[in-house]
């Protein structure tokens, strides 16, 4: 093989080498990209609720924040009889 030819072949195998660094860095980038959204529209605060029975009443009990936070955080209690009626 002549040297001319013989370097060409090198440097088309170091350019294939640094494509397939780059491609893979930018598939890295959109993926941590992808999960960052995922991560942040599953992060977003809901209303803690839970509903409990006792003595044939049932209790709806909703905080707007969690978990809570020092400062204001609102409680709502809804009591209903077994029919369903507020009690």
């Amino acid at each position: 093989m002549s040297p001319g030819k013989h370097s060409h072949e090198l440097n088309s195998g170091k350019s294939e080498g640094a494509s397939m660094r780059r491609n893979f860095w930018a598939k890295m980038v959109i993926a941590g990209f992808l999960m960052l959204f995922i991560f942040l529209e599953t992060a977003e605060a809901r209303d803690y609720r839970v509903r409990k029975k006792a003595g044939g009443l049932t209790f709806d009990i909703t905080l707007n924040r969690n978990p809570p936070v020092l400062g204001n955080n609102d409680i709502r209690i809804h009591i209903k009889d077994a029919q369903g009626n507020p009690a």
